[in-house]
């Protein structure tokens, strides 16, 4: 565990680690905050990582964040899943971004 600004410690973490397979962002924050965190992530996510990003359609900003990531290229699979979304990173899948009812 680390105390203190995360913005600052997580570039450091991410290094020492070298690689992410998987990620949980939390959708308590700002839209801003959320796409740095996405991509201060994406440099270290393998393509088997899975992301899930909790809280999508939360606010408005945390909509626009997820349609952001959907089409982001690096992605290449999106779940919606409303509460939360999963998304896929793997080059040999088609892009394609998904919405599940239930």
């Amino acid at each position: 565990m680390r105390i203190g600004d995360y913005k600052e410690l997580l570039p450091g973490i991410l290094r020492e680690m070298g690689t992410v397979d998987f990620l949980f962002l939390n959708g308590r924050r700002e839209q801003e905050d959320m796409l740095w965190l996405f991509t201060a992530c994406l440099p270290y996510l393998t393509d088997d990582a899975v992301l899930v990003c909790e809280g999508i359609k939360s606010s408005r900003a945390m909509r626009c964040f997820w349609k952001e990531v959907c089409r982001h290229p690096e992605v290449t699979v999106t779940l919606d899943l409303f509460a939360a979304g999963i998304v896929f990173f793997d080059k040999k899948l088609y892009k394609r971004n998904y919405t599940v009812y239930y």
